[in-house]
């Protein structure tokens, strides 16, 4: 058997990788390498668990060549460049070898592992490699795959998450399921909840779970099961839940070894700690050139109505202004409330006519200025561009100018600029400037705003954040202490967004650090919000502090080794960060992860549990008591060639409005069978013969049942022998 090897690796200087992103997913032949396409995701499922202040994602991908002209004498490699979320602790690597033996990845210094990488090229043998290149970027290499077949793989890590009045909200990563050539019919969403998140759903859309919670009988626990249509998966998807946190959120996990000692994490919103009102007015102005980015306009709108669904409210206004020969309104007059009933009819309302490839920048700026001082005065314009047309300074100063003058007294003109390839550059003033630059970073000036660009953050989201921050306002002169009544606490690391004096007034603020010592626990607060000194105490007793499992832990290593890579390095550096990520299993620049096939010395996981099963799985709240209001079996099975399927419909269901069908291991459906002669009550049996729907044998291996009725679905494995 061939060896297999995935491996992790984190390469030493940050300042080598640039920030500018390119993200695929690309399948090639290593010898013959002309040969090469676009790969495929197969199955995207994501199990997604609350910690604290943290979500845990266990991101499953299947990644084949279909499509591409592989054969199966081919051994290809799947090569994916991909972005996770700045902040992201990576805590471990899965590597499927078959169906059912699951490699868990080994935890390593980046040379040993990059020599075992290496010895095992120049023997032409198998690796598999994972490499962070940047705070955003990895990159993703597995080999061999045989060029008609597929390999799976499960990454883990956490991020933290958003906190704002009663709901937390997290980011689903679509942008990894967007690299796939064929696009994915679905993706599949476990959610598990926790005391105090529950309740989950899609900003985006409704209906994206299940009402009920399903139980699974292994954990024994209930997991709400969702998905993500084809429809949504080209933008931006927020899992949203209910929480019951009030304005301050404290976990802890106490060492096992050690009795009042431990980990602790608090977060809170700064906006509701102290009631600060944050409601905003904001004029959104669009001239886009889709020759001139790599996102399209419509994943750009479709991006933004996720943002403002995910921070706006009922207490924020907006309007819409278009560029094109023509300037258009969305709204001819008055403001848009912020809820978002408001944002998804207003989004709803944009047409392709509105999304014009053109440039009248001075004039839609200028529309925009006379929205604002015909409705109320008061409000800021925030300039999404994606062109090249204002790069001589011939024709920037004129426009500044008049613009300067129309503006006074100043209203705010944020800039979030598209632009990230075929954009030239222009040089002035002793100084190169990428397309627009020059206009932006003036204009910006001039009116006291935030100019970002999305080709120096690969992530569209953040590049809003920082805008809607600035908008929001910020607290100076941040301070804030965390302590325990009965002792202390020591290695703090805060998470934000901004400098460590000034934090946006309505971002989330986490903390994580050790304690020592005996609770309740004490968050004092202060700094000065537009002129007014803000100061809170709170104290937060043992009862109310939320208990977490040993993930703490490794969330606490992850931002100790990102506080020590921000350092300078230098030897005894790297050592403690090599130490800390090898002690903790978490991934570092100076680690790596390293799955390799069973051998004499390495045994497959046989903890390790396969969730993607569960998309299978349609399981009772209470599995202890049979149902009998339908049945389905299957005779032989296993089986080869064929089996017998045996099915009762339960009361009201017909064969008309029932469906029986095959799935592989993928959730692709293979056979649809004709039960339309079914009847209520009675028992029907049908044959499969293992015959796809396109008239082709099946290979052998594990297949579902799926029997669907309006009220119910029942599922039973089936397996087809050599």
């Amino acid at each position: 058997m061939k060896k297999i090897i995935a491996l992790l690796l984190f390469v030493v200087p940050a300042s080598l990788f640039s920030q500018y992103t390119y993200n695929y997913l690309q399948i090639q032949h290593p010898q013959q390498t002309w040969r090469y396409g676009q790969g495929t995701i197969d199955q995207a499922v994501v199990s997604i668990r609350p910690k604290g202040n943290y979500v845990l994602y266990d991101m499953y991908l299947t990644i084949s060549a279909n499509g591409l002209g592989f054969y199966s004498s081919d051994s290809v490699e799947a090569q994916m460049e991909f972005a996770l979320p700045k902040g992201a602790i990576v805590s471990d690597l899965w590597l499927w070898i078959d169906d059912n033996t699951i490699m868990k990845g080994l935890i390593l210094d980046r040379w040993t592992a990059s020599n075992i990488y290496e010895n095992i090229v120049k023997r032409r043998r198998d690796p598999a490699l994972l490499m962070k290149n940047s705070d955003l970027q990895y990159s993703l290499r597995i080999y061999p795959m045989v060029g008609t077949s597929y390999r799976k793989v499960k990454i883990s890590y956490f991020v933290p998450a958003n906190f704002n009045n009663s709901n937390v909200s997290a980011a689903i990563p679509t942008n990894i399921f967007q690299l796939s050539k064929n696009p994915l019919q679905k993706s599949t969403i476990f959610y598990w909840p926790s005391d105090g998140f529950s309740n989950p759903g899609f900003r985006e859309f409704s209906n994206g779970f299940e009402k009920a919670a399903r139980f699974d009988t292994v954990s024994g626990k209930n997991y709400f099961y969702g998905e993500i249509p084809a429809s949504a998966m080209n933008s931006s998807v927020t899992l949203t839940t209910n929480s019951t946190v009030n304005k301050v959120f404290v976990g802890s996990y106490e060492n096992i070894l050690k009795t009042g000692a431990g980990y602790f994490q608090v977060s809170f919103n700064p906006a509701t700690l102290f009631n600060i009102g944050t409601a905003q007015k904001v004029v959104f102005l669009f001239e886009f050139d889709e020759s001139r980015s790599s996102y399209s306009t419509l994943s750009l709108i479709n991006s933004l109505k996720s943002f403002l669904l995910s921070n706006f409210s009922s207490k924020d206004s907006f309007n819409l202004i278009f560029s094109g020969t023509q300037i258009k309104r969305i709204k001819l007059s008055g403001w848009i409330g912020g809820d978002s009933t408001s944002i998804n009819t207003q989004f709803d309302l944009i047409t392709q006519n509105l999304l014009q490839n053109s440039s009248n920048m001075q004039a839609l700026i200028t529309d925009g200025i006379d929205f604002i001082r015909n409705n109320g005065n008061t409000g800021a314009l925030w300039l999404l561009a994606g062109s090249d047309k204002y790069n001589s300074y011939t024709t920037v100063n004129p426009a500044i100018q008049s613009i300067s003058e129309l503006v006074k007294p100043t209203i705010p003109i944020h800039i979030t600029d598209i632009s990230n390839w075929n954009v030239g550059y222009s040089y002035f003033n002793n100084k190169y400037y990428y397309g627009n630059d020059y206009f932006y970073e003036n204009l910006s000036r001039i009116t006291g705003s935030v100019f970002t660009s999305y080709r120096q953050n690969a992530s569209l989201q953040t590049n809003f954040q920082a805008v809607l921050d600035q908008i929001r306002g910020t607290i100076k002169s941040f301070d804030m202490i965390t302590r325990i009544e009965n002792g202390f606490c020591s290695n703090r690391f805060t998470t934000t967004s901004t400098t460590a004096s000034d934090v946006a007034v309505d971002k989330t603020i986490t903390q994580i650090g050790k304690y020592n010592g005996q609770f309740p626990f004490i968050l004092e607060v202060a700094g000065i919000y537009q002129n007014q000194p803000l100061i809170t105490k709170v104290t937060i007793h043992d009862s109310s502090i939320t208990k977490l499992d040993n993930s703490l832990e490794t969330i606490w290593a992850g931002n100790y080794i990102a506080a020590l890579e921000a350092q300078p390095q230098s030897n005894s550096n790297t050592k403690s960060i090599i130490d800390a990520s090898l002690t903790y299993r978490v991934l570092s620049k100076y680690s790596a992860f390293l799955a390799l096939e069973p051998s004499d010395t390495l045994k497959a996981c046989l903890t390790c549990r396969d969730e993607t099963k569960l998309v299978f799985v349609d399981e009772s709240n209470n599995p202890t008591i049979p149902t009998n209001d339908s049945l389905l079996a299957a005779y032989p099975n296993p089986f080869n060639p064929e089996t017998k399927l045996k099915m009762r419909l339960l009361e009201g269901a017909t064969g008309d409005n029932s469906s029986l069908r095959i799935f592989n291991m993928l959730g692709q459906v293979v056979k649809s069978l004709d039960i339309s002669s079914a009847i209520a009550g009675k028992f029907t049996e049908v044959t499969w013969r293992g015959i796809s729907d396109d008239g082709k044998k099946v290979s052998s291996g594990v297949y579902f049942a799926v029997l669907s009725t309006p009220t119910k679905r029942q599922t039973i494995k089936l397996i087809l022998t050599k």
